[in-house]
């Protein structure tokens, strides 16, 4: 299905990554009383080194040869509509750089109305499965055009999961990059009926 944005704290480079690993998406990890200052200031350190100004990784193509362009596609079964909005996201020069496509991951996966937004990233060749059938073909269609699609579901299943991620702020403070650049994506809306 894909993750949402407590994922982020999964990653390697989190600390607390394997005390993440533990718990699925059904449950949040327990507050601690009172969290350990050493510990808090080592997760932050180790963050830094990520998400501080000037990192290569930032700089480095997505995949060689780079994807000329970037696939947006988002599944929007919130509003009570089955609709999907799709755009081709130009990169700024040069091909798809990861500090790119990082930025829309994590500013999508954290910046929304829903309680959760899911997110995967595709690129072609992946034996991928689908919602709705024509999900499929409009996925297709776009990794006609390009190799790397990064995919967003805004679904309400606020009965099945805790609002992700809990504290907007917090969230973008530990992982949005000082490099951060908003990238503006004006989607289409190509399918839409009741839900």
């Amino acid at each position: 299905m894909g993750h949402r944005a407590n994922y982020f704290y999964k990653l390697p480079w989190s600390p607390r990554a394997a005390e993440y690993a533990k718990i699925d998406d059904w449950d949040e990890l327990p507050d601690e009383e009172e969290p350990d200052p050493e510990l808090v200031a080592e997760e932050k350190a180790t963050r830094r080194c990520f998400t501080r100004s000037g990192v290569s990784w930032r700089r480095m193509l997505v995949s060689q040869p780079p994807p000329p362009l970037l696939g947006y596609f988002l599944l929007d079964l919130h509003s009570g509509w089955n609709q999907i909005s799709t755009a081709m996201v130009e990169p700024s020069c040069g091909g798809l750089h990861m500090g790119e496509l990082y930025d829309i991951v994590q500013y999508h996966s954290g910046h929304h109305k829903s309680n959760s937004m899911w997110f995967r990233v595709t690129r072609r060749g992946l034996r991928l499965r689908f919602m709705f059938d024509i999900q499929k073909d409009i996925h297709q269609e776009m990794m006609n055009k390009t190799n790397v699609v990064v995919e967003f579901r805004h679904i309400a299943d606020y009965g099945m999961y805790a609002g992700e991620p809990k504290d907007l702020d917090a969230f973008d403070a530990d992982f949005r990059c000082d490099d951060f650049r908003h990238i503006n994506v004006d989607t289409e809306i190509v399918f839409k009926v009741p839900f």
